[in-house]
């Protein structure tokens, strides 16, 4: 849980969420290639047991302003979930190393 927030902020994005017993993260970026207001999204926590967990998450486009839609760019938004995870990954790395 706190690996994914950790993950969150490092990247640069904002932490909109962090809710352990319900082992969800929520995040917004900034501005992306298919929307000015940025991508919104959540990541949850599995936890597998003896220190092993399996992340998972979604994301979407934000439409706000005067915009009237929001592109999903070669799967921009989901992108930004595996970004968070990937982060999550080297970091867990760092501190077993």
């Amino acid at each position: 849980m706190k690996l994914a927030a950790k993950a969150v902020l490092q990247i640069g994005w904002r932490l909109d969420n962090a809710d352990e017993q319900a082992g969800l993260v929520a995040f917004t970026t900034g501005v992306t290639w298919g929307s000015w207001s940025g991508v919104s999204g959540t990541v949850y926590i599995e936890d597998l047991g003896n220190n092993r967990f399996r992340p998972v998450g979604s994301a979407k486009q934000n439409v706000r302003g005067g915009a009237m839609l929001s592109l999903n760019l070669f799967n921009e938004a989901e992108s930004k979930v595996e970004r968070i995870i990937e982060a999550m990954r080297s970091l867990a790395n760092n501190e077993w190393n």
